[in-house]
């Protein structure tokens, strides 16, 4: 497990939120949680509440504030609640429909040094720019792939400063069939999306696509690699190669059916207000008015 201080942890989730923020979504910072954003693209992976502490007098007040943030857009949010989450705050989330994951999603962290690292047999690489809509792909339904291949075709190409972007593809006989995000923020390298085509899974690709994107170093100097993960076998692979657990987290989301609120998942329909097209000239001092005489 690589050593890791309560400021390296800052660094891990920093990099997390930033991953929403290059593909054009916000964050609104409350004293008790970041509420993550992004409007255009209303899926629950780019939607989270990180939560942090909630005083016991504050709990109804702080879900339904942060609720009330994603419904007015129409969006269904998750929410993510270190562990061992508060009981009375997921039984405040479970009355408004959302429900507790069968299980704790595990923040796993590497160490950057390759000198023992033995790339992936398997045929892994950087996505050329042709081949985005491909990576895209592997990653939404069809009435969000357009607004996410936007997304990525910006990040990708205009990175904010400190960051950098990398779209990785897996090959099987020439056909892609896994697919990743490697994205660089200051010192971590996290990766998103690690996503294997139905046909191909079990089979070893997610394990490929980390180990690959470690050890071609195609993020840059960082000082360590991140993913956060559910599925105990990739925990399993990962750690003989030097990925540990470093925190983890309960991912709260709504049920399917869940009705509590009205809400309506649909295209994005843009802001309410706009600016106006053209001001009027700003108006100087007014010169006094001059009497006749």
């Amino acid at each position: 497990m690589p050593a890791v201080s309560d400021q390296d942890r800052s660094a891990i989730r920093a990099e997390a939120r930033q991953f929403v923020y290059g593909l054009g979504g916000y964050g609104l910072e409350l004293s008790e949680a970041v509420l993550v954003t992004h409007e255009r693209i209303p899926a629950p992976r780019l939607n989270f509440v990180e939560v942090r502490r909630v005083p016991a007098d504050r709990r109804a007040a702080f879900v339904e504030r942060a609720l009330d943030h994603y419904f007015q857009r129409a969006i269904r949010p998750s929410f993510h609640l270190p562990t061992p989450s508060d009981p009375t705050l997921a039984d405040a989330l479970a009355r408004y429909g959302f429900r507790r994951p069968d299980r704790p999603t595990i923040v796993l962290a590497a160490d950057a040094a390759t000198a023992a690292l033995t790339p992936s047999l398997r045929s892994v690489r950087p996505a050329g720019p042709e081949e985005l809509a491909v990576v895209a792909s592997f990653w939404t339904v069809e009435r969000e792939r357009p607004e996410l291949l936007a997304a990525l075709d910006r990040a990708v190409h205009h990175p904010a400063h400190d960051e950098r972007w990398v779209p990785l593809l897996g090959l099987e006989r020439g056909r892609p069939v896994a697919a990743g995000l490697l994205h660089r923020f200051g010192p971590v390298a996290g990766l998103h999306a690690i996503t294997t085509a139905p046909s191909a899974r079990g089979q070893g690709w997610a394990t490929s696509l980390v180990q690959a994107a470690r050890a071609g170093a195609w993020a840059g100097p960082v000082e360590r690699y991140t993913l956060a993960t559910d599925v105990g076998r990739l925990v399993d692979h990962l750690e003989p190669v030097g990925f540990g657990p470093v925190e983890t987290f309960e991912e709260f989301t709504l049920a399917p059916d869940a009705t509590s609120f009205p809400i309506t998942v649909g295209p994005p329909s843009g802001p309410h207000w706009r600016p106006p097209r053209s001001l009027p000239p700003a108006a100087g001092p007014q010169a006094p008015d001059r009497q006749p005489g």
